[in-house]
């Protein structure tokens, strides 16, 4: 072409170079996946690189083939100044006169370095029919991958101009393992390779490929012998540990049987603390009345809510509401004596019959039949009992209607309509019979559980109110009040006694 200048310029004759792309190749779906190798770190070692640029300012770009601005990207990249290295070459790439990028073209194409050359070959189409527009379509789509790309077209360059083959290129860490060579590049040949032969070679790379195969396969290796390394260090200790449990087993199995015949040894009894056998101890309990001007605290709820009572063992200020307190013993007892850390005995204590400190003394005959025979009777069977007659009561009461009902429904039309239906179970084998009475049967118990935790929550909220009612209250607000009523009550007793016995008298 007219724009080479310099002795050296070579005549190239554009139309036989164009035949040799592909019109496939230059779909979208084969430009997207040509794609430059990437990484992400510069060489390690630059010194047959520095020395090979040399070469090329001497033997290249003094022949006037290239622009200036390629002279000032090799020596901004001889400086490490890669932004103004990636500037020069991005310039020379999108610049509208094609004869470097030819002649470079057909310098790699002489040393077999098909991916460079091609895809040069396909920005050249792409820019003579107007596909892109000055810097558009550069190779260069990320900054992450800019200058790692222009490392490789300068190795490339280098290696072009001191006639060294490709696969002498030490590529980084990311790109391929020293002493291998990357897989996109390849070996130099006798013969000229033509565009059918390079074609499918470039389509079927991708960017950033790495031949890992031997060190996947040692990272593998190594994986599966500490596996195994693990699994017996595992099995040995498994091992170790069941036998250290044995000997101790036995061992104390021996001295047990030779206390037992006056051998003096150390025995389980022996060892053991007393102090973790010691039961609650018993103790009375204070009621205060929570109100706005003297809020208290609660154990089970933090506040106690105002106008409701508070117990606590006499003494302390542990304070709970009377209400929750009957609750949780009602619904989990074992939760009780742990708030006051298993300190006191306080189920024994003041729910007991048989406790001088029980609280149901105060509750009278209502509370009595509430607590002691609808709750407590047989471990709640005496409320469900009582469930059960009532049910079978209201059945029998509205046995006429529901029988009447019955009979409608057998000889309506509408369920003798469904007789296909209905009548494969009527006509069953005696086993589905069986397994159908099982589930009516299991769905009418699961409703009458139901029917008992509602009836049973409705008790025990009638016991709370009771126990709100009748315990009386020993400190703070209202404990006067309370002082009173019992002794009026008290003098009341006297003074029936003394009546009655001023009658025996006479």
């Amino acid at each position: 072409p007219s724009s080479l200048t310099g002795r050296n310029a070579p005549t190239i004759d554009m139309g036989s170079l164009m035949t040799k792309v592909n019109d496939q190749a230059l779909s979208d779906s084969n430009m997207n996946k040509l794609v430059l190798p990437r990484g992400t770190r510069k060489y390690s070692d630059r010194c047959w690189l520095e020395k090979d640029i040399k070469t090329i300012r001497r033997d290249i770009v003094s022949s006037g083939v290239f622009f200036p601005k390629f002279d000032q990207g090799l020596k901004s990249y001889y400086n490490k100044d890669w932004e103004h290295a990636k500037q020069c070459f991005e310039l020379i790439l999108s610049s509208r006169d094609d004869g470097p990028t030819i002649y470079f073209m057909e310098q790699m194409e002489k040393y077999d370095f098909p991916v460079l050359c091609y895809t040069w070959k396909l920005r050249i189409q792409q820019r003579r029919t107007g596909q892109i527009e000055g810097r558009k379509g550069l190779p260069f789509d990320s900054q992450r991958g800019t200058m790692v790309k222009i490392e490789t077209l300068f190795g490339v360059i280098a290696c072009a101009a001191s006639h060294r083959p490709a696969g002498s290129i030490h590529m980084p860490r990311t790109l391929g393992r020293s002493p291998h060579t990357h897989p996109g590049y390849l070996t130099p040949s006798s013969r000229r390779r033509s565009s059918d032969d390079v074609i499918p070679q470039v389509l079927s790379l991708r960017g950033g490929e790495i031949d890992d195969d031997e060190e996947e396969d040692g990272d593998a290796k190594v994986e599966e012998e500490r596996r195994k390394k693990r699994e017996e260090f595992e099995k040995v200790l498994k091992f170790r540990t069941d036998q250290q449990l044995l000997y101790q087993l036995r061992s104390t199995y021996l001295t047990e049987m030779l206390a037992a015949r006056g051998v003096p040894l150390p025995t389980i009894i022996s060892v053991s603390t007393p102090d973790g056998e010691k039961p609650p101890e018993k103790v009375d309990w204070d009621c205060a009345l929570s109100t706005d001007e003297e809020p208290k605290s609660c154990l089970y709820s933090f506040d106690a809510e105002p106008d409701t009572k508070v117990v606590a063992p006499l003494g302390t200020d542990q304070w709970i509401s009377l209400t929750a307190l009957n609750r949780l013993r009602r619904t989990d007892p074992t939760k009780v004596e742990p708030m006051w850390h298993s300190q006191y005995g306080v189920l024994q204590s003041w729910f007991a019959d048989s406790s001088e400190f029980s609280l149901l003394q105060h509750v009278g005959i209502k509370g009595f039949f509430v607590s002691s025979v609808l709750l407590d009777g047989g471990n709640g069977m005496a409320l469900r009992s009582l469930l059960v007659l009532s049910v079978l009561s209201l059945l029998i009461l509205f046995m006429p209607l529901i029988e009447y009902t019955v009979q409608r429904i057998l000889v309506s039309a509408p369920f003798w309509n469904r007789w296909t239906f209905w009548g494969r179970i009527a006509r069953a084998g005696f086993p589905l019979k069986l397994l159908i009475g099982q589930y009516v049967w299991k769905a009418v118990a699961l409703a009458f559980r139901k029917l008992e935790n509602e009836v049973r929550e409705f008790v025990v909220d009638l016991e709370c109110e009771i126990l709100e009612d009748s315990v009386p209250i020993t400190v703070g607000v209202g404990a006067e009040e309370s002082d009173n009523e019992i002794r009026g009550e008290t003098e009341n007793e006297e003074g029936d006694s003394d009546i009655y016995d001023d009658d025996y008298d006479y």
